[in-house]
């Protein structure tokens, strides 16, 4: 009778462990199921901030975009007002009070000039991953020159095009002319006015 005894009670204990066990089973299961959750969670929270990343890059490089447009158009306002204030003080000295008018009106532009590289400086140390300087600088001397270059030229041929008011193209063999002749050749493409 003993024997039967101890066998129920170790049926009994068995039957405990299995339950134990499935007990167990069932709590790891719940943590896996939120492990899993929070994994999937943590990952939409990722997606998010890359995206939201991905759109400030997008509005800071436009907002340097739109900075270097507006610094252009204060350049050609610029370069108009001084062509202006020549052509007043060939024609008379007298007009001295339109003068004094066109000087306040440049040296405001000079300050809103001063205003933008100053802004222009701060978005470019902002965005140094966005656009590189060397882009930057030719994206600039075309707005000035209005001549787009080939770069995958041979190393002394200069290949481009003027936009002015007609498209030229550009094609200087460098061995054969010099810097000087170089520099007029591209001068005499660039509109004074």
């Amino acid at each position: 009778m003993a024997d039967h005894q101890d066998l129920v009670e170790t049926g009994n204990d068995l039957i405990d462990l299995i339950s134990d066990v499935a007990k167990d089973q069932e709590l790891v299961t719940a943590a896996v199921k939120e492990k899993i959750k929070q994994d999937m969670e943590m990952k939409e929270c990722v997606k998010q901030m890359l995206n939201d990343l991905s759109v400030s890059e997008q509005n800071l490089g436009q907002k340097l975009l739109d900075t270097e447009d507006k610094r252009a158009q204060q350049v050609e306002e610029l370069e108009s007002l001084n062509d202006q204030l020549r052509k007043l003080t060939k024609m008379s000295q007298n007009k001295d009070s339109d003068i004094e008018f066109l000087q306040r009106e440049l040296e405001k532009l000079k300050s809103s000039e001063q205003e933008i590289q100053m802004l222009e400086q701060e978005v470019e140390e902002g965005t140094t991953e966005i656009i590189p300087e060397a882009q930057h600088t030719a994206r600039l001397y075309h707005n000035i020159t209005k001549i787009k270059w080939e770069f995958e030229t041979q190393p002394n041929i200069l290949k481009g095009v003027h936009y002015g008011e007609l498209a030229i193209p550009i094609n200087i063999d460098t061995s054969k002319v010099s810097p000087c002749e170089v520099s007029n050749q591209l001068w005499a493409l660039i509109s004074t006015e």
